[in-house]
């Protein structure tokens, strides 16, 4: 909820001119144009990237890795707390604590097994720290497995060069 609530309209069209330019530069390397709106114009552009598609156009639209160390929790769902863990899924937590302010730069998260101290906050700071638990429904954070098979030396390579993008 915490990100929903810093989203303002210039923060999205932000973030429109950084797809924007992802998929530009995706297509100059000699990728496909299938991500880019059809409209014709920068402000109907900017409206088919607004429009949830339906029907047989729906789908998955993931997060560019572009700045992906601030984009905690991991997953469609936040269930995963950290890199490390996105790459570890044997080691996934079943449950943390959400929206410490305490980041690890170590596993690219925040910190995630303990509830962080009142007293890392300012006066006017609010503290909604929660245990989420992936055991309910809706909040698994099973599957996507991708680098299970690599050594901790090359997740934590892959970890240290994700961090520069």
């Amino acid at each position: 909820m915490n990100r929903v609530r810093q989203i303002s309209p210039t923060a999205r069209l932000g973030l429109l001119e950084l797809t924007r330019e992802t998929c530009e530069r995706y297509m100059e390397q000699g990728g496909s144009d299938w991500r880019q709106p059809k409209r014709g114009n920068r402000t109907a552009d900017n409206e088919a990237y607004f429009i949830t598609p339906r029907a047989d156009k729906a789908g998955y639209k993931a997060n560019v890795l572009h700045g992906i160390w601030a984009q905690v929790p991991y997953l469609h769902n936040g269930s995963v707390p950290t890199l490390w863990h996105l790459l570890r899924p044997e080691q996934r937590p079943t449950t943390f604590i959400r929206c410490n302010i305490k980041y690890d730069a170590s596993w690219v998260g925040f910190v995630w097994d303990k509830a962080p101290p009142l007293d890392e906050y300012g006066p006017g700071d609010s503290v909604h720290a929660a245990e989420y638990d992936t055991r309910l429904r809706g909040n698994a954070n099973q599957g996507h497995t991708h680098g299970q098979q690599w050594s901790d030396d090359q997740v934590r390579a892959v970890i240290e060069y994700m961090k520069t993008l």
